[in-house]
């Protein structure tokens, strides 16, 4: 008797723990990301570029800089249109507007 009332308690919990953790993982995913690779019309990458990313819907500006693989990365982006502006050394600036999705 004690036993399966431990077994009942076990199964009740991990069931709720399973539930519990299933709305804390779709509560997270309300953002999207934006990830690109900036390079030169022969195609090589183009390191240290200047990225400005704008919001079109909110406003707002984030910017960062490509890697030396000429990866650029934004994160926790709300979803809605933006629009992308590159500048790098010896090139002419460069924008485009792009939508971000939830996930």
């Amino acid at each position: 008797m004690r036993f399966t009332r431990l077994v009942i308690t076990i199964v009740i919990t991990a069931a709720a723990l399973t539930l519990a953790l299933q709305n804390a993982s779709a509560q997270t995913s309300t953002t999207g990301d934006l990830t690109g690779v900036v390079t030169d019309p022969t195609n090589a990458v183009v390191p240290s570029a200047q990225v400005t990313l704008k919001n079109l819907d909110q406003g707002g500006l984030r910017d960062t800089k490509t890697n030396d693989s000429g990866v650029y990365r934004f994160s926790l982006l709300q979803t809605g249109r933006y629009e992308v502006d590159i500048q790098a050394s010896g090139f002419q600036p460069v924008a485009r507007s792009t939508n971000v999705s939830i996930g």
